[in-house]
């Protein structure tokens, strides 16, 4: 009976931290609360501060990510993140939150987040335009700023090769105000 119990709480603490880094799936939700997350093209790291930060002054809209660094489809999305935020530093802020960090836990409930990795598109009134559960491509990023109407692919782009305009390639801030 006592290793039935036991087979029992282990079988639901996996499905429990197997739920974690699940399949991916869509939703949009309303805007949530700006907090300041730095972070850099070869270190991304978390500050909660206050809704005042470097990204409202430059006026850049922003992803963050939600994850852990312990969690298999959050180590996946870490080469992604870092490309975005070297490449596309000058179009909008990339950031990065450790949710199994302590100090990061009322961020990540403040955004109701509730599987990792979870990435989140706002504007830059810190408008939330956009929520993604799940791994993410680079190139599905840049295709979503391009549909929000934040990035749009350039004339060069589309003019000298069709199939680099199809791929996302967004060269272009459009501000969308």
């Amino acid at each position: 009976m006592k290793s039935r119990n036991i087979s029992y709480i282990f079988f639901a603490a996996s499905l429990f931290l197997s739920s974690g880094c699940s399949a991916a799936s869509e939703t949009t939700t309303p805007a949530q609360p700006a907090t300041q997350i730095s972070g850099s093209a070869n270190q991304l790291e978390t500050t909660a501060t206050s809704p005042v930060s470097d990204t409202n002054l430059l006026k850049l809209p922003r992803i963050i990510d939600f994850g852990s660094k312990k969690c298999m489809a959050c180590k996946a999305m870490e080469p992604v993140l870092e490309s975005l935020a070297k490449n596309h530093a000058d179009k909008f802020v990339t950031e990065f939150v450790d949710v199994w960090v302590s100090e990061n836990q009322d961020l990540a409930k403040s955004h109701e987040i509730q599987s990792i990795p979870t990435q989140i598109f706002l504007d830059s009134e810190n408008k939330e335009l956009f929520r993604h559960t799940g791994f993410i491509s680079e190139e599905d990023v840049l295709a979503k700023w391009t549909e929000l109407g934040l990035l749009k692919v350039s004339n060069a782009s589309a003019t000298s090769s069709p199939e680099a305009a199809t791929k996302g390639n967004a060269t272009e801030t459009s501000k969308g105000e």
